[in-house]
């Protein structure tokens, strides 16, 4: 190899060791038209554009170093995972079948299977894949994470649990498997323990950002605001910069303390880079403080600033969303799975419609716990769209219930109120034949707004970033559930938002008696259950019940004119469109 070849090489190392990404990319470039029988060069190229998440073009860079060096395992590993996260599955798995056997490394190709089936939505063959990987190497930490990270997609974070304790036992000193076995340990409300375990990771390591912030979380969660205040200081002491512990901050002070905050929000914002992540949570969080002073204008203007960036990192594909609802209303329903107790309510709608509050209400009665939002509908839906009515419905009614969490004595019903299950109404129904569907109905230029205000992290909810992707998910929405009202209206009890707010004990009591339940007195007052929540709705169903958002979306009419166009006459005719 000639020195300047060398020479090279080491310039671009240097500059992806110094995060300098797109001078890697280019010199790299340069280095393939200058050495173009030099399979480094297009390596280089490839990585540093993995490192700036652009993995469509990495793995067109990796696949020309693969052509020069056909059989080297560094560069086919970078290609499967530059393929893996670019999300082309299909040509992920090819190469995988083409891999030869790894005597050195056997659980690498397990491994990169593995999450290949899993983003392609194949959880179970996933989880087989995870499982080789971890056999064949059961000392390498990231065989666990994978496959708790699969278990936790299916909707088994009881397991997940299991797989996390088992990698804190093999790497005791380090926090991560404590932390995310208190993730686990909140998915199965078992919240106390959750505290425990973060603050063992704490005594490991006090300066963990994550656990001051997940115990933030939990202390919202239960309605503890000036303990989750505290929590999320303790974040900005250590990561003065981040996003995440600003909004959350935003969110639960009053507006003195919100406005003492600002000086330290726009420093934090100077120094992120204005298209960052934790830009838009600044951004996100200086409009909630901009809106609880009444200036529209400024709200407005954050909000827009704030969306734009987070479209951009998580676009909304509207096709699929199309393809979605065409598959699941267009299925045929399998045979009903036979009915079983604790009896489910699913509370579902738009999200930021309701959902949390009316969880709230029937929660206070003693015979009803209240799960929040179950990831177990996932396979359910899978289910319906792959197998159609060859669903096995009494195994799919086996693996939801398996995730529940334990309930307490004389519980009669559960809530699962995640509000996307909407999409799939028809196959919930053959799994639970006894369920019972509260369907939340709130003008959709309000619950526009209010989701334009908020910040969503599931991957589900990239819609709310955009607001002509937020009208097509809401037309969508009017579908479906013209659909499935015309094949399960007995089953079905639409609510109103305003009813629910403006009469909380007459409409408490229709909803109470459609399910089967007893009405009592502490379902009027929801605000005093001390159940958690871990939605984005925390702070608003722990104060007494009001209407002062109905309508609200005139006040940024103007700040909605997108979504406001991309309503369909047609679908809202009760809307002056």
């Amino acid at each position: 190899m000639q020195k300047s070849e060398q020479d090279l090489l080491a310039k671009i190392s240097a500059q992806l060791n110094a995060g300098q990404f797109a001078s890697a990319a280019k010199t790299a470039r340069s280095g393939t038209q200058k050495f173009p029988r030099n399979p480094a060069f297009a390596n280089f190229a490839g990585l540093a554009q993995a490192q700036a998440g652009k993995h469509r073009d990495a793995a067109v860079f990796f696949a020309k170093a693969m052509k020069l060096a056909p059989r080297h395992e560094e560069i086919e590993t970078n290609l499967i995972q530059a393929l893996v996260f670019s999300d082309q599955q299909d040509k992920a798995q090819e190469l995988i079948a083409r891999c030869p056997p790894r005597p050195r490394n056997p659980a690498g190709l397990h491994y990169l299977n593995a999450q290949s089936l899993s983003r392609a939505g194949d959880q179970e063959a996933a989880l087989a894949a995870a499982s080789a990987a971890k056999e064949a190497g059961p000392d390498n930490p990231r065989a666990y994470y994978l496959r708790a990270s699969i278990l936790t997609a299916l909707g088994r974070p009881g397991d997940a649990l299991v797989e996390y304790r088992a990698l804190a036992m093999l790497t005791p000193q380090d926090p991560q498997p404590l932390l995310e076995s208190a993730n686990a340990l909140i998915r199965l409300s078992r919240l106390e323990e959750a505290r425990e375990v973060l603050t063992a990771a704490l005594k490991l390591a006090p300066d963990a950002v994550q656990a001051h912030a997940q115990l933030g979380m939990l202390s919202a969660m239960l309605g503890e605001n000036e303990a989750a205040s505290g929590h999320y200081r303790d974040v900005l002491k250590r990561a003065p910069a981040h996003g995440s512990a600003y909004l959350q901050l935003a969110k639960l002070q009053e507006p003195e303390a919100n406005q003492a905050m600002l000086p330290q929000l726009e420093a934090a914002k100077a120094q992120a880079g204005s298209k960052s992540h934790d830009y838009a949570l600044m951004c996100f969080a200086q409009a909630a403080i901009c809106k609880q002073a009444g200036k529209a204008e400024d709200e407005a203007s954050l909000l827009k600033a704030a969306n734009r960036i987070e479209a951009e990192r998580r676009p909304y594909d509207a096709a699929a969303a199309t393809r979605q609802f065409q598959t699941l209303t267009g299925a045929i329903a399998p045979a009903a799975a036979e009915a079983e107790a604790p009896e489910p309510i699913f509370i579902l709608g738009l999200p930021r419609s309701g959902t949390s509050l009316l969880e709230h209400v029937l929660s206070a009665s003693g015979a009803v716990f209240g799960c929040g939002e179950l990831p177990g509908g996932d396979a359910i839906a899978a289910a319906a769209a792959a197998d159609g009515d060859a669903a096995d419905t009494a195994k799919l009614a086996r693996g939801y219930r398996a995730a529940l969490p334990e309930f307490p004595s004389g519980t009669s019903h559960f809530i699962d109120k995640l509000p996307a299950n909407y999409k799939i109404i028809g196959p919930l129904k053959a799994v639970f034949p006894n369920a019972r569907f509260l369907h939340l109905q709130r003008d959709p230029r309000d619950v526009a707004l209010s989701m334009w205000r908020a910040y969503f992290a599931q991957g589900g909810l990239n819609f709310t970033f955009d607001q002509k992707a937020m009208a097509h998910e809401v037309n969508l929405y009017r579908q479906y559930m013209d659909h499935w009202r015309g094949a399960y209206a007995e089953s079905i009890l639409d609510v109103p938002y305003t009813a629910l707010t403006s009469d909380l004990e007459t409409t408490g009591k229709q909803v109470a008696e459609f399910c089967g339940l007893s009405w009592q007195p502490a379902m009027a007052h929801p605000e005093k259950n001390a159940a958690s929540v871990r939605t984005a709705s925390a702070q608003q169903v722990r104060e007494k019940v009001h209407s002062r958002s109905v309508g609200g979306w005139k006040q940024q009419e103007a700040a909605l004119k997108v979504f406001l166009r991309g309503l369909k006459p047609a679908l809202w005719p009760e809307l002056d469109l």
